[in-house]
């Protein structure tokens, strides 16, 4: 047997060298298997990266994913805003907002608000032509919804289009208002006086009419008698002001007309309250308080009024 340290012969069943003292017994030893395990190291590593890192096109998607999601709250946020400013500060309620496969549906309570002169159909009409107004200012939201449906529960909802968009004389964009018809409304419009609608047996006399007829006031008639309760409701405002606002707003001189003469308004009284919003800006003399009114549009004994309700 020979000594693998030093090659020294030795005698059969001997355990260390004679000459070096090495164990002659040792087992050989085994070469390590360096390239099998860089290989599995390299495609463990290339499975590794392929599940944890995405790829550039899945990269691509989830920003666009996340950027469209983000839009969308924000658009949300913002009709929430305009739709509240748009309808009454009492008892009319934005309930919810949602935007499902580009339909933008905005639900609104008016069941407890008084829509006096008007029906609960007609003011759902005019909060519709509202609301989509002050939507349509948003355009840079544009991409993001195809139609706008104003839902108001039992009274019925409208669903209005983009394709329809028009734009008035100013380049304001607006639906038009024969778009407004409500879809799926349980009420009949209210009158003044109910009708009697049975006739006593042997009676000859015809059914009474009604004292007010609703059917008989055009589509924008009465919208144009709604916003003009909504300006009022907001701020004050002259007879001839509240008309330059709705003419402004793309009404014809008639539906103006009929809307400033069924509105309601005590001119007087609004002559106050411009004064006082007037005095809570800034400072004012009585003449020139006087002179600002009559500036607003109102005559020279309502701008008296109201300077002399402020207490000049």
């Amino acid at each position: 047997m020979y000594c693998q340290k030093c090659g020294t012969q030795n005698p059969e069943g001997a355990n260390n060298c004679q000459n070096c003292g090495a164990p002659l017994n040792m087992p050989p030893a085994k070469k390590k298997k360096k390239k099998a395990l860089i290989i599995i190291l390299a495609v463990v590593a290339v499975l590794f990266i392929a599940i944890i890192v995405p790829s550039p096109d899945d990269s691509q998607q989830t920003t666009s994913q996340a950027s469209t999601t983000q839009g969308a709250e924000q658009f949300i946020e913002k009709v929430k805003e305009k739709a509240d400013g748009a309808i009454g500060k009492e008892n009319e309620t934005i309930t919810d907002i949602k935007l499902n496969n580009k339909n933008l549906t905005i639900y609104v309570d008016i069941s407890k608000a008084d829509p006096s002169p008007l029906t609960y159909e007609q003011l759902a009409e005019s909060r519709t032509s509202s609301i989509t107004d002050a939507i349509l200012e948003l355009e840079e939201y544009y991409d993001l919804w195809e139609s706008i449906t104003i839902d108001f529960g039992k009274i019925g909802k409208s669903k209005n289009n983009k394709s329809d968009i028009e734009k008035n004389e100013y380049g304001s964009a607006y639906f038009p208002l024969e778009d407004f018809s409500l879809v799926g409304s349980s009420n009949e419009p209210k009158t003044t006086e109910k009708s009697t609608s049975a006739v006593s047996a042997g009676s000859s006399t015809e059914p009474k009419a009604t004292e007010k007829s609703t059917t008989a006031v055009s589509l924008e008639n009465r919208n144009a008698l709604a916003a003009a309760l909504n300006y009022l409701d907001y701020t004050a405002f002259s007879a001839k002001g509240l008309k330059e606002q709705l003419k402004y707003e793309g009404y014809s001189e008639k539906a103006c007309e009929y809307a400033v003469k069924n509105c309601g308004a005590n001119w007087n009284e609004q002559a106050a309250k411009c004064a006082q919003n007037y005095l809570d800006y800034s400072s004012f003399s009585r003449s020139g308080l006087i002179e600002q009114l009559e500036y607003e549009g109102f005559t020279a004994k309502q701008a008296e009024y109201g300077a002399k309700a402020v207490g000049y």
